[in-house]
């Protein structure tokens, strides 16, 4: 059972001690997103909606997305209620988002009214704190000021369209893979958007088509990391002392192959801190090409990560519903650390 599952089956079991019904999956409505957990009390339906976020802080889009997405789920089900679970502590400006979207319907949850409700039961306060626990594996403390910078970032940033994800989301795919009609310059330009959309406050000073020792090598962009929210970029930063990361972009028809990775690798660097590559192929990599992305690592210490186009598209329609969108990225790192062999 995964972490998250493992969340909504402790949430199941907490509406019912405190007297609720849960409901079994309505799978009819399924277009519209399923609900984490639906419960019935004299008469009023009510939809329930986790959120597990391992970052310290919840951004307000992220907040006004998921009350949005919750908004639409009750619509399509014809419910009286919501509930909006974040297990973390909310700022001030995250609760005003929340507000402008949620009115009267939606109830919002930080951990403090979690524990709230969940203190009367015992054995249920032992498995949130098991959770609480869990949630935090793999965390990194972020730098002292860091949640003071994330708050007035936030505070001062313009929220994004509704449906912005899903925008770009359905645009990269709607593109011919190869490059005939300049295809493979729009999947770039794309990306980049996405990738501004999604880790915008984390990645600064972007720069496309970087020329590296003199023009020799050129990478599609490159950014410099100052995480302040993220704990995907925090422990990137951290485990492998990057201050750059570099990005490709590969609209190629077949998945790439190890020639590509190779490429990447050597614009790779760990004494100029640029040790860390993210590859976006819309149709993944070969098993050669995996290989060659585990022998960087074992043999240099270099972390390339390749996500194909299913993968990215499922980061923006994240955003989109306010989920954690780094769940990809989280996984492909796992793996290549769990399952490297010496």
């Amino acid at each position: 059972m995964n972490l998250e599952q493992a969340w909504i089956e402790f949430l199941a079991d907490l509406f019912e001690r405190d007297g609720w019904e849960v409901l079994a999956k309505d799978v009819s409505t399924s277009s519209r997103g399923e609900p984490d957990v639906s419960i019935m009390q004299r008469g009023s339906h009510v939809l329930v909606e986790l959120k597990l976020i391992r970052s310290g802080l919840a951004s307000r889009a992220l907040i006004h997305n998921a009350a949005s997405n919750l908004l639409a789920m009750m619509k399509a089900r014809h419910a009286e209620g919501g509930i909006l679970i974040i297990p973390q502590r909310l700022t001030r400006e995250a609760r005003r988002a929340f507000d402008d979207v949620s009115g009267d319907t939606i109830e919002l949850w930080d951990l403090n009214r979690l524990i709230e409700h969940v203190t009367r039961f015992p054995n249920l306060s032992r498995r949130l704190a098991d959770l609480l626990r869990a949630l935090q594996i793999g965390a990194e403390n972020a730098p002292s000021n860091a949640t003071t910078v994330a708050m007035l970032d936030d505070a001062g940033q313009e929220l994004p369209p509704p449906g912005e994800g899903a925008r770009i989301a359905s645009a990269l795919k709607a593109i011919e893979p190869g490059n005939k009609g300049g295809a493979a310059a729009s999947f770039e330009k794309l990306c980049e958007e996405a990738l501004t959309l999604l880790f915008g406050t984390e990645l600064l000073g972007w720069r496309r088509q970087s020329a590296i020792e003199n023009g020799y090598h050129r990478v599609d962009l490159i950014a410099r990391l100052q995480p302040v929210r993220s704990a995907f970029w925090t422990t990137l930063s951290a485990d492998f002392r990057a201050r750059y990361i570099v990005f490709e972009f590969k609209n190629y028809t077949d998945p790439i192959g190890q020639d590509q990775i190779y490429s990447t690798e050597r614009y790779l660097y760990a004494t100029a801190l640029r040790s860390v590559a993210i590859v976006i192929a819309r149709n993944g990599y070969s098993e050669n090409a995996s290989r060659t992305v585990r022998g960087a690592l074992r043999d240099q210490g270099k972390l390339i990560l390749c996500l194909d186009l299913e993968e990215f598209c499922s980061m923006l329609q994240a955003f989109d519903t306010g989920d954690e969108y780094e769940k990809p990225l989280f996984a492909k790192r796992d793996d290549l650390l769990m399952s490297l062999a010496r």
